[in-house]
C-alpha cells in the first residue's frame, strides 16, 4: 500500500511540473513572438519604435515583465501611454492574462535605480541601498575593462 501510495504521489509531482513546464514553454513562446511584433505596432499607432525586453520568471507562479523603452521626448507628449499600450497588448497577447503579468514603459534616460523606484518600490525599500551598492561595482568594473582587438 505504501508503494502503491509513494508511486501516486510521485507520478501527480511529477505531472504538476510537466505541466507547469509546458505552460511555461507556451508562454516564452508568445512573449517571443510578442518582442518581435509590439515594436511594429507601436510605431504604426503611436509614431515611435521602442525597445522591448521581457523576462519571464518560473516558479509556483508564471511572472511575465514586458518592457517598452521610449524616448523622454515622446513620453512627455504622450502621458497616458501606459495605460492604452497595456490595454493594448492585452488585447493582443489574451494569454499574458493568465500569468503574473507586469508591463513597464520606460523612459530611456532612466536609471536601473529609478527604474527599480518607480516598479518596486517595495523591493527598493528593503534593498535600496544593497541594490546601489551592487550597481555601483558593476560600473566599477565595466570600466575597468579593457577592450580586446
Amino acid at each position: 500500500m505504501k508503494r502503491f501510495i509513494k508511486g501516486v504521489l510521485v507520478a501527480g509531482g511529477m505531472a504538476a511540473v510537466g505541466f507547469q513546464g509546458y505552460k511555461s514553454y507556451r508562454l516564452f513562446i508568445i512573449a517571443k513572438k510578442a518582442r518581435e511584433e509590439l515594436p511594429l505596432f507601436v510605431e504604426e499607432k503611436y509614431g515611435e519604435k521602442p525597445q522591448v525586453g521581457f523576462s519571464l520568471s518560473v516558479n509556483l507562479v508564471v511572472q511575465l515583465q514586458l518592457k517598452l523603452t521610449f524616448s523622454p521626448e515622446f513620453l512627455k507628449e504622450n502621458p497616458d501611454l501606459e495605460e492604452k499600450l497595456k490595454a493594448d497588448v492585452l488585447e493582443i497577447y489574451p494569454q499574458f492574462k493568465k500569468c503574473h503579468f507586469q508591463f513597464m514603459v520606460v523612459d530611456s534616460s532612466m536609471s536601473k535605480i529609478d527604474i527599480i523606484k518607480k516598479y518596486n518600490p517595495k523591493i527598493y525599500a528593503k534593498f535600496g541601498k544593497l541594490i546601489e551598492k551592487k550597481l555601483q561595482e558593476n560600473q566599477a568594473t565595466e570600466a575597468h575593462e579593457e577592450p580586446t582587438d
